[in-house]
């Protein structure tokens, strides 16, 4: 909890809090609503994380998105070109009237 460090309430809450630790109000709640550990909770040794190379296959999601994102932008790009000599053409078929 965020209190203030002089706050005159910080003795009370810390004593009730100690209170619910003692009588495993905490420990309870703490078992009902945090998973189970399985074995993808299992830590893995510091070591072996600190010398994994990236190599591509761990990259391949990045360059998957890169590429979408790419594909995607010029899609749009054609479409808007598409749509502007749409519009201009449709634009010279209109007499506009001679206004002087």
């Amino acid at each position: 909890m965020a209190i203030t460090k002089g706050s005159p309430y910080l003795k009370i809450i810390n004593k009730q809090i100690g209170w619910m630790h003692r009588v495993g109000l905490i420990g309870k709640w703490l078992k009902q609503y945090l998973p189970e550990k399985d074995q993808c909770s299992v830590s893995v040794s510091a070591s072996e994380v600190n010398n994994h190379k990236v190599n591509l296959d761990d990259m391949q999601g990045s360059f998957f998105v890169l590429f979408l994102g790419f594909a995607v932008s010029i899609l749009l790009i054609g479409i808007e070109f598409v749509m502007k000599k749409y519009i201009t053409a449709r634009e010279r078929r209109i007499i506009q009237p001679f206004v002087t």
